[in-house]
């Protein structure tokens, strides 16, 4: 299943409405739990020799493996995926953050809590019941403090 990262809520195939009404589903937020990765470029199975991503068009197939991210992210830990160089960075949501992502480094995650204003932790998917700091999905918006820290202070 592929990791679905918003960068803004227009980016956003469920509708905010709903989002306000009550919490989405982790299905619908296109939850994915991710352990022991940034949710980056270089952990992307689309990501082959050289550092081209498979999955974009042109120029846009040299990614920033240490710092991006987008909507087609595959985990790489369970084999390369060859893609067709199509997905242009504008329809995928291509970002970069220093510091990678994942709910731990989100606004919406409350770390104490292990739960999410927006996904709903009870719905059916992985984690059952909470919200893992090494998840991520579709509504990720960077965290003013967490979303800076490294890697070490989650730990």
């Amino acid at each position: 299943m592929p990791i679905v990262i918003k960068r803004s809520i227009e980016h956003s195939h469920v509708n905010v409405s709903k989002v306000e009404a009550g919490r989405i589903s982790k299905a619908a937020a296109g939850y994915i739990f991710a352990p022991g990765t940034s949710i980056l470029c270089g952990e992307c199975a689309f990501v082959g020799e050289g550092g081209l991503c498979s999955d974009h068009p042109g120029p846009e197939q040299r990614v920033n493996l240490e710092k991006g991210s987008c909507n087609d992210w595959q985990d790489r830990r369970q084999g390369l995926v060859a893609g067709n160089n199509s997905r242009p960075w504008v329809q995928v949501a291509y970002i970069e953050n220093n510091n990678g992502f994942g709910c731990r480094r989100c606004e919406h995650m409350d770390l104490e809590k292990h739960d999410c204003s927006v996904v709903d932790p009870n719905s059916p998917g992985d984690n059952p019941g909470k919200i893992d700091p090494y998840a991520c999905c579709v509504f990720w918006e960077k965290d003013p403090k967490r979303g800076n820290w490294p890697e070490s202070r989650f730990v």
